[in-house]
């Protein structure tokens, strides 16, 4: 069975495509010949930009507005507990981004003592757990909130144990090839300066959607009482807010991307150039703006799309509708596992465009059938890496949020901490995803590249390949 099984995976993989050929006259993305991709795409982008800008302008400045806080008299208390708390947030949120630093260097150094290191600490507290909780059940059977965390705990353990049992060989895969990655992320140390940048780019864009919405709030609605101008305005200030979001990201992605196929498509990585980083920025913004306006629209319609869904399982439940509510979740989460497909793919895009110069669909067919070809590899990288950059992600999350707790505990705060817990949760959040951002666009470049690499080249003087032997090794044996 395994076997019919393999073949047919194999047979897919010789489905999609033409294998890529070898090019004697392509020496690489910063010697490509390039033209402007998807402008049109870009022009749309700035439309709804300043329209969005033009939108918040005009609220601000042309409607008489409820007072604030005659609006959100029921919400005083909590806004008030909000503010009191917001330095507490500001400042652990920055210890989280501080702390993200050295974990990625030294996740990416050490990913696979780091992981099964990570992974024995689990064990452990789990089993003390188990211990814990079988100890408070003997001496009260009655406690049946124990019995269930005891059978819990049983039962994740028995979960990690059989899953580290059954990718343990392709751990050592994942860890190789986040070890090439990490040659390439410290080969430009400029780079760590771009999470602080599109967390300024968020922190703008926030702000400014925020002021929207409470300037939208605060209107009082026509004389007959309609408020369909206000639901407009809602709708493109929900638009401007997530397609500039998404733009800001994938700008960063596409440079990114771009520096890193730099440094694998250099032979001997002591030649890389030393302003490959400046050099991608000039590029993105000369020829590439209209590809990431594309990917990043695509993103925000599912989003969009995403939030209308919510929005309808809320109302459905509050008419305890039970059938149409869990459909509308099914659906709901189909777009969310739908949206974390595409925004794999918009990085593949990004990488292939970065790398050859051509546009958005073309990307996407050129970087599908690469992936497709290479399925098997795909899956079992994808997965690994992904727990692996999860793992230090939550992790420093995980700190964050206790240190916040700690500190408020033993400043006698205890009327702050759900208030300062939930604005660390999601500030850390934040602050970590832009962070990884650099080690995950590494991996998925060094990941692609290699594949194509293995297609181009055949090892030999006159097409040696540019991979390392340790990863060819591991990846094609």
């Amino acid at each position: 069975m395994w076997a019919s099984q393999l073949n047919a995976v194999n047979g897919v993989e010789r489905n999609f495509g033409e294998k890529i050929k070898y090019d004697p006259q392509w020496t690489g993305p910063l010697e490509t010949q390039r033209k402007v991709t998807n402008f049109p795409v870009f022009i749309l982008f700035v439309s709804v930009l300043s329209l969005w800008i033009g939108l918040g302008i005009y609220v601000k400045a042309s409607f008489d507005k409820i007072p604030f806080e005659a609006y959100f008299e029921d919400w005083v208390h909590h806004i008030r507990q909000i503010r009191e708390a917001k330095y507490i947030a500001i400042g652990f949120t920055t210890f989280a981004g501080v702390i993200t630093v050295p974990l990625i260097i030294l996740l990416q150094r050490s990913a696979k003592t780091i992981i099964y290191t990570g992974i024995l600490v689990i064990c452990n507290a789990l089993f003390l757990a188990i211990c814990i909780f079988s100890y408070i059940f003997s001496e009260d059977k009655t406690r049946l909130n124990i019995l269930f965390w005891l059978l819990s705990c049983v039962a994740i353990l028995i979960l990690i144990i059989i899953i580290v049992l059954s990718v343990r060989k392709k751990i050592v895969i994942a860890c190789e090839v986040i070890g090439e990655s990490s040659r390439a992320v410290m080969s430009f140390p400029l780079l760590f300066l771009f999470p602080v940048i599109l967390l300024f780019l968020y922190a703008v864009t926030v702000i400014f959607f925020l002021e929207v919405v409470g300037s939208l709030l605060t209107i009082p609605p026509h004389e007959d009482g309609s408020r369909s101008h206000i639901y407009a305005y809602h709708a493109i200030n929900l638009i401007g807010f997530l397609w500039t979001w998404s733009f800001a990201k994938a700008f960063v992605q596409m440079v990114l991307c771009g520096s890193y196929a730099t440094w694998f498509w250099t032979f001997n990585k002591q030649d890389v150039p030393t302003f490959t980083v400046i050099q991608f920025i000039k590029i993105t913004l000369m020829y590439h703006l209209g590809t990431i306006a594309l990917g990043s629209f695509i993103l925000s319609i599912c989003e969009i799309i995403s939030s209308i869904l919510r929005f309808i399982r809320q109302r459905i439940q509050k008419d305890e509708n039970s059938p149409t509510g869990i459909c509308f979740a099914c659906y709901s989460y189909v777009f969310l596992k739908l949206e974390s497909l595409l925004e794999y793919l918009n990085r593949d895009v990004y990488i292939m465009t970065a790398v050859h110069a051509t546009d958005f669909m073309q990307s996407a067919r050129d970087a599908f059938n690469l992936l497709m070809r290479n399925v098997v590899k795909v899956i079992v990288i994808t997965k690994v890496t992904d727990i692996i950059l999860s793992f230090g992600l939550y992790l420093v999350i995980g700190i964050s949020l206790l240190s916040t707790y700690a500190y408020c505990y033993y400043m006698d705060l205890d009327q702050l901490v759900p208030y300062a817990m939930t604005m660390v949760g999601i500030g850390s959040l934040v602050v970590t995803s832009c962070f990884f951002t650099i080690p995950r666009a590494a991996i998925d470049t060094i990941f692609l590249c290699v594949m194509e690499d293995f297609e181009r080249n055949d090892g030999s003087i006159g097409k040696p390949y540019y991979m390392s032997s340790r990863l060819k090794e591991l990846l094609f044996s």
